[in-house]
């Protein structure tokens, strides 16, 4: 009889283990979705304004750093208003004049306090 409880009491704590494993894993999947598609969104918004100045003769020109600030803005209204919003997600824009692109690299984080004691 002891010997059972024993075991039952391991493979509950086993079982509560990879159930907490799961509900990351999952979490993670939707947060890393979330965030490729507001990062994809950025980089689309700081790209259609990279030439939003001209010249004097009407030729557009490059506003790398503009672009930028409309990608970085972009990012932080998308997560404020999406399931980003209390994951730390943050936004590492650049710009390539050579290349004429945009990248929005992001990054959240995922607290595991339940998973601590594993």
């Amino acid at each position: 009889m002891g010997a059972n409880l024993a075991i039952l009491c391991a493979m509950a704590v086993i079982i509560i283990a990879f159930m907490g494993i799961s509900i990351y894993t999952g979490l993670q999947a939707f947060i890393e979705g979330d965030l490729q598609r507001a990062s994809m969104n950025a980089a689309m918004a700081g790209a259609a304004a990279y030439y939003g100045k001209t010249d004097g003769t009407g030729r557009p020109t490059p506003d790398s750093a503009g672009a930028q600030t409309i990608a970085t803005n972009t990012f932080n209204a998308i997560v404020g208003n999406s399931s980003l919003n209390g994951f730390g997600a943050t936004a590492t824009v650049s710009s390539t004049d050579n290349n004429d692109s945009i990248t929005v690299t992001g990054k959240a984080s995922i607290p595991t306090a339940f998973l601590a004691p594993i």
